[in-house]
């Protein structure tokens, strides 16, 4: 039996080996091959061979835990198979499983590879068989990953289904009502647009009824035919207020607009001459 150390890379001269491992109690190492292209990656994940998927080419998973290698039956786009070992089923690491031990053994090979320096990997590649030149060789790698499996896995191109339970999203609070609108304060009281029964000179009137100021029983219509309702003076003319008392007719109490026109103005003197 050759020894091999980490590193040593060795001819294979039989085209069908066989790899097995060992170390610490029984079951304690879970055997996994792939099948790489000469990019580094599986053309597909049925080119990762375990316990799931026992067989791809050229490459089977045997009920004792070993594996049977036949590089005869290698298709030519896979330039690598490597060979590792996981730990991570059994929740320990190879630091506690101790001495590990690889096999490589055909009509006429007879090798053995002890990975040194074990700690805390989960997933150790033990051995590789790469081509070189039309011909096959085998590596001694003992390359160890304490990431676990999937790191492993993804690195040379295998999806890794994500078994963890994802945690629900927190329902949301039920939205809270809007506080009650406050009714709009009232307005103040405006007598006059409420027709409060006066006039704009504070002289009482009866609903409907004309409020236009009269002057002499007339209403003062503006030049629109509107009639003016903006503010008037009380005005008594002295000298006709002397006039009708002395003539005993009652003292009328003429409204004179601020802003009449020039037709009001004109018939308040036609009245005054006639008087």
């Amino acid at each position: 039996m050759e020894l091999l150390v980490k590193g040593a890379k060795a001819p294979l001269v039989s085209t069908r080996a066989r790899v097995s491992a060992s170390g610490g109690a029984q079951g304690s190492l879970d055997l996994i091959a792939v099948l790489l292209t000469e990019s580094g990656v599986v053309r597909s994940d049925s080119d990762m061979v375990f316990f799931n998927n026992p067989v791809a080419d050229g490459v089977r998973l045997d009920p004792d835990g070993a594996f049977s290698v036949d590089v005869d039956a290698v298709p030519p786009g896979i330039d690598r198979i490597v060979v590792a070992a996981s730990t991570e089923a059994q929740g320990i690491t190879f630091g506690q499983v101790g001495a590990v031990a690889v096999t490589i053994r055909s009509e006429s090979d007879d090798l053995e590879f002890r990975p040194p320096d074990l700690s805390s990997e989960t997933v150790l590649i033990l051995v590789e068989f790469y081509r070189r030149a039309g011909a096959w060789k085998i590596d001694a790698v003992g390359q160890g990953y304490a990431a676990g499996l999937a790191a492993f896995a993804t690195e040379r191109g295998i999806s890794v289904d994500d078994d963890a339970p994802q945690q629900a999203a927190p329902t949301p609070p039920a939205p809270t009502a809007p506080a009650p609108t406050p009714p709009a304060p009232t307005a103040p009281r405006d007598r006059h647009a409420e027709g409060d029964g006066l006039d704009h000179q504070g002289l009482a009137v009866e609903d409907g009824q004309d409020r236009s100021p009269q002057i002499a029983g007339r209403s003062v219509v503006g030049a629109h035919g509107g009639s003016r309702m903006g503010r008037a003076r009380r005005e008594v003319r002295p000298e006709r207020a002397g006039e009708e008392v002395r003539q005993g007719r009652p003292r009328r109490l003429l409204l004179l607009p601020e802003r009449g026109d020039e037709r009001v103005r004109r018939a308040l003197r036609r009245t005054r001459a006639h008087r």
